[in-house]
């Protein structure tokens, strides 16, 4: 065999092995690529699933938000009906206590100023809308002062401010008492306000 033959045989085998070679390595990186393509998949499918899962629970959490904050804002309209509804019913009572008293009105006042008398020498501010009955009942608490042998001089003052709708305020050396419908209102208001809601709304 010639130097020329044995060349061409070995260049010819290690062409084959070169081959065999680049294919070995072809499919290799074919599989890993499929291999990767795979896993890519996977991978992109659990991305999606997770993106989904995350895109229903915020919907599903946004949907409770707008549902509690609608439901606050229904409790607090309906909260604030009701306020409006008490204030309204109380305000009516102040401006109207001799009218929802009724005829017990003067004898309500009468005792009150009695009570609230100290000396018998102070002077009693009635408001406007009380001046005739005031001056009626002054003159029967110093009758009554003076029988239960007091001094009976109360005097009567110039009327209460316009902001009183009804009552007294009793003015004393150093001492004054409130006792207008306004302030019996409050005192009112304070006491009875569970029962007023209760008759109103049904409820405590």
């Amino acid at each position: 065999m010639t130097n020329s033959s044995n060349l061409d045989r070995l260049i010819a085998e290690i062409m084959a092995q070169a081959r065999t070679e680049a294919e070995a390595i072809l499919a290799q990186a074919k599989n890993e690529a499929a291999q990767t393509s795979r896993v890519a998949e996977e991978e992109g499918e659990k991305a999606a699933q997770n993106i989904a899962a995350d895109t229903q629970r915020q919907i599903a959490e946004e949907q409770a938000r707008i549902i509690a904050a609608a439901t606050r804002e229904s409790a607090n309209q309906i909260r604030a009906a009701k306020e409006t509804i008490i204030n309204q019913t109380f305000e009516a009572v102040r401006k109207d206590f001799a009218g929802q008293v009724g005829q017990s009105y003067p004898i309500l006042m009468q005792n009150l100023l009695l009570q609230a008398v100290q000396t018998g020498n102070e002077k009693v501010c009635w408001a406007q809308a009380d001046q005739a009955l005031g001056k009626k009942i002054v003159a029967q608490v110093n009758q009554g002062l003076k029988e239960q042998g007091l001094l009976g001089n109360l005097q009567l003052g110039e009327a209460a401010l316009p902001q009183y709708h009804g009552g007294f305020i009793l003015h004393g050396d150093n001492y004054t008492i409130n006792a207008t419908t306004d302030i019996l209102t409050e005192i009112f208001m304070d006491e009875y306000e569970p029962e007023v809601v209760r008759i109103l709304f049904g409820e405590l």
